[in-house]
């Protein structure tokens, strides 16, 4: 979104979806499976994670304020390059419940998927896309 529509939408007072530029996520591990997942939470969130930290990251906030989430908004991922297990893709799902998007490498070797969610209000135009890269190698 541009920052002239921000600064609009948040003069009238109405809920503003951003989600931030581009975001890529790396997991490297030794002999045990790679993951790297991103994650939108009901609550207005956004989280990565990566099976080497065990633990999830803030990358923003989808929605402000976050007491609008998950309203009536509905996200979609649309794959890119390579394949996510998790969340469906190519479709609108509401986000009254986590939505989470993971690539893992059990194998030795790596592996990526590039794709581009987006957050919508109802049956609405998109409001705003991000590319997201999970990136997992075992060695």
């Amino acid at each position: 979104m541009t920052f002239a529509l921000l600064a609009a939408i948040a003069a009238l007072g109405g809920d503003r979806v951003d989600l931030g530029d581009d975001l890529a996520v790396f997991d490297t591990r030794n002999n045990a499976p790679a993951e790297a997942r991103f994650r939108f939470m009901a609550d207005g969130r956004m989280l990565s994670y990566t099976e080497t930290d065990g633990s999830y990251t803030e990358q923003g906030d989808w929605v402000v304020p976050t007491a609008s989430a998950p309203g009536d908004y509905e996200c979609k991922a649309t794959m890119v390059s390579g394949s996510v297990t998790g969340a469906a893709t190519g479709s609108w799902l509401a986000m009254s419940s986590t939505r989470e998007w993971k690539r893992v490498q059990a194998a030795e070797g790596f592996s990526s998927a590039v794709f581009d969610v987006s957050v919508r209000k109802g049956t609405g135009p998109t409001l705003d896309t991000r590319r997201i890269t999970l990136n997992a190698t075992n060695l």
